[in-house]
């Protein structure tokens, strides 16, 4: 059963990163630097129901079992990536279990939403 969720979230880590950045993309930055302020949570639980919510020590366990993390605000779910294109989930497992800013720019494809991050933040 582990072995499917790890393979399935490998399989969604490729196609969500190739399908947004391989493709012309439709980006709307994020108004004079407002960051969206979300909750760090498991995609994989997120997606099939559950709340998705996780604690630092298991965002920091699901990071290194290659699941992903996301973000969800104001009811949405949203991919984190580094400018390079790198995906930002160590980063995030860092800051789970606190409200986190994002500042960037909003990419959407098929669906899909993810933040191109200039910057990630705890907010306090």
């Amino acid at each position: 059963m582990r072995a499917r969720i790890v393979v399935g979230g490998i399989a969604l880590v490729l196609i969500v990163g190739i399908g947004l950045f391989s493709l012309p993309s439709r980006a709307e930055p994020v108004a004079q630097g407002k960051p969206i302020v979300g909750v760090v949570v498991n995609v994989g639980d997120y997606v099939t129901g559950g709340e998705g919510k996780v604690s630092k020590q298991e965002a920091m366990d699901l990071v290194e079992r290659g699941q992903l993390l996301g973000i969800v605000a104001g009811g949405k779910l949203y991919l984190v990536f580094h400018p390079d294109g790198t995906y930002a989930g160590k980063k995030l497992a860092k800051m789970a279990g606190f409200q986190v800013g994002v500042v960037g720019k909003v990419v959407r494809r098929y669906g899909a939403a993810a933040i191109v991050a200039d910057l990630i933040e705890v907010i306090r």
